[in-house]
């Protein structure tokens, strides 16, 4: 200190961490020299003071993204590492499209890490980048052989996580290993739940331990449930062999799946309450913990718990599109062997199943499901569990084209319901009751039914299944050619916009694609297309066939006007636009609506169109026939044929074709 405190100076000191013990000594050094400036690279802070932590974080890697794979990826600090690397070891090796995305999906499934990346990359020699990610299933054992000239802790990876683990308490390194068993990450409460410590009271200190040996890490601030933790992959699997070796790991798992269990259990009551749109986030950040739970009840045979996770995940599927146990692994629990005292536990999952089924257009396997729940709740004599299978059996039902079937089931659930207060269900029966009467071409019908439906759903406060309703009614909207209803009503995008539903915003993103089409904004109705097709990708939800059909009829002027190589193009670039540049466009779309009523007017005082002519002609465009248009009028046939004859004269036009064009160009229609 004597002799350096004259001096500006910088002093470094790498690799502390074996030693950060000494860190009194470091303070000592900065207080005799004012002017020197220590560096410090180290697996644990200091914790002295004037210290400034500079996290060291994993390398980024490039995401999915559409374009050339070799434009996407040059640019990420890991695949150029991972390519500086292979290259020492083949000097032939390049970057190319072909093996682009296998190099980035090795960077992804070893976090970034640059330890892991180069140990990965010196395998190129024996292994091209696809085969070499087919075997980093398990990373460790393939994460070895590293420089002669490097430390032995830099060997192999495990060296390198082992050395850390060395450095920790006892207790510290016991907690380690349990949340190893945490998928996607966890809360301190979850943490604390499944895993504990010996003295409550120091089990946040441990844990912060964790975080100062780099063998946890934040990834973001969790809201009201607190900050979120995770381990890197590669750590989490050493954890678990350290969980193994010692005996741990059954009591770990079982802890950590009775915890999610109890956690989908709280989920499923307090779904329809005021905390909805908290619990939905709170589930969707979870959904690996609790795959993970469902799959050790199911390997494990424990029938009960794995059929409960299954039913009280239901709403979880029915509002985010993918459940977090997956279509296989439900079929296994409901193929569990059967158990009378599991009867009740497992026709709700039958409901719960049958609906899965049909989100996946699974329809014979949705109607069996269906059955089966029926016939268990017939069986256990609940009344209230055969009206939910009959509407969950009812809306499958119409997708089979069965339509006095489906209404037969839908009527009799919706007495049931009413006699129970259930107005939840009740709004449900009659949403379907009015999809049926659609399929059947009777959209007069199903608007009521609609309405019905969303007073009922306004009534139970659930703003999820609202929002359903409000889409149901703009959907019909659109398909009748009410344009500006379908545009005006903003209510259903501001409720998914606030639970965060990608697949529901993957509805109003359709709709609007439709509408944009109407207006002839051929470009952007292609763009809303793709994007409301990537949502619904995301959940892993297929469009419904006869939706499908319709959103294609909806978009055929587009198809029509771009021709299909120039549609597709923008489709495609519709998938890779961020929800905020989407919504960009959807109000574009709805200021464009909203100056229709202007520009109708305008032209139909020049035209010198009465208000019945203007009705008149807004049905012929949609393709009405004269009968069609006097029934939706109310007036005689004669009348709607004279009102016709009147509008071509008015309109200049030689027959309904033109009449119809000129009605959409003008805004009439």
């Amino acid at each position: 200190a004597a002799a350096i405190r004259p001096g500006d100076l910088l002093l470094v000191l790498d690799n502390f961490e074996h030693i950060v013990a000494a860190a009194p000594f470091v303070a000592d050094v900065l207080a005799v020299c004012p002017q020197l400036t220590v560096l410090v690279t180290s697996r644990a802070a200091l914790r002295v003071g004037g210290e400034r932590e500079f996290p060291g974080t994993p390398l980024a890697w490039p995401a999915p993204a559409l374009g050339r794979a070799v434009d996407r990826t040059t640019n990420s600090p890991a695949v150029r590492l991972f390519v500086g690397r292979a290259r020492s070891v083949d000097p032939k090796f390049a970057l190319t499209d072909e093996n682009a995305p296998a190099i980035a999906a090795i960077c992804a499934r070893l976090d970034g890490l640059p330890l892991a990346i180069e140990l990965a990359a010196a395998r190129v020699r024996l292994f091209p980048p696809a085969a070499l990610l087919t075997r980093l299933g398990r990373r460790l054992p393939l994460l070895t052989d590293g420089r002669r000239d490097r430390p032995e802790r830099h060997q192999t990876m495990r060296d390198a996580i082992a050395w850390s683990c060395d450095l920790l308490a006892d207790e510290a390194a016991r907690i380690f290993r349990g949340l190893s068993v945490f998928v996607g990450g966890f809360t301190l409460g979850d943490a604390e739940a499944t895993v504990g410590a010996a003295e409550s009271a120091s089990f946040a200190l441990h844990v912060e331990a964790l975080i100062d040996g780099s063998l946890l890490r934040r990834i973001d601030d969790g809201g009201d449930a607190g900050p979120r933790l995770a381990m890197l992959e590669t750590v989490r699997e050493f954890g678990r062999e350290q969980l193994a070796a010692r005996g741990e790991a059954d009591a770990a798992l079982d802890a950590h799946a009775a915890h999610f269990l109890a956690l989908a259990e709280t989920f499923a009551r307090e779904l329809a309450g005021p905390d909805q749109r908290w619990w939905l986030a709170r589930l969707d950040a979870e959904r690996p913990n609790l795959r993970a739970a469902y799959i050790r009840f199911r390997d494990r045979g424990r029938a009960e718990e794995a059929l409960r996770l299954v039913a009280a995940l239901g709403g979880l599927r029915l509002r985010r599109g993918q459940m977090p146990e997956g279509w296989p692994e439900r079929d296994a629990a409901l193929a569990m062997p059967a158990d009378p005292g599991l009867t009740a536990m497992r026709a709700r999952a039958l409901v719960v199943g049958s609906l899965a089924a049909e989100q996946l257009t699974e329809r014979a396997a949705a109607h069996a499901l269906g059955e089966q729940a029926l016939a268990a709740y017939r069986m256990l004599d609940d009344a209230a569990g055969v009206a939910s299978a009959r509407r969950a059996l009812g809306g499958i039902t119409i997708n089979r084209g069965d339509f006095d079937d489906a209404e037969r089931l839908l009527d009799a659930a919706r007495a049931a319901l009413e006699a129970a207060g259930a107005a939840a269900g009740v709004g449900q029966a009659l949403d379907d009751r009015g999809g049926a009467a659609c399929a059947r071409g009777g959209c007069a019908g199903a608007g009521a039914l609609f309405e019905a439906g969303l007073a009922c759903q306004r009534e139970a406060g659930d703003a999820h299944v609202i929002g359903v309703s409000l889409d149901k009614a703009a959907c019909l909207a659109l398909i009748r050619g009410e344009h500006i209803r379908a545009a005006t009503d903003a209510e259903a995008l501001a409720l998914h916009l606030e639970l965060g539903s990608g697949w529901d915003l993957g509805w109003v993103l359709a709709g609007f694609a439709g509408l944009a089409a109407a207006a002839g904004e051929t470009e952007r109705a292609a763009r809303l297309f793709g994007a409301a097709a990537e949502r619904f990708a995301a959940e892993r939800v297929p469009l419904r066939p006869s939706l499908a059909a319709v959103f294609d009829r909806l978009l055929e002027p587009a198809w029509f006007a771009m021709g299909s190589a120039r549609f597709a193009a923008a489709q495609e670039a519709g998938r890779a636009l961020s929800l905020e540049d989407a919504l960009a466009d959807v109000e574009i779309v709805r200021r464009r609506m909203a100056e229709i009523p202007r520009r109708a007017s305008r032209a139909a005082s020049r035209y010198g169109l009465t208000p019945r002519e203007t009705d008149v002609l807004r049905l012929l465009a949609v393709g009405k026939t004269n009968r069609e248009i006097a029934k939706a009028l109310f007036i005689t046939h004669r009348t709607a044929e004279a009102h016709v004859a009147h509008l071509l004269t008015k309109l200049g036009a030689a027959n309904r074709t033109e009449a119809a064009a000129i009605a959409g160009r003008e805004g009439l229609a």
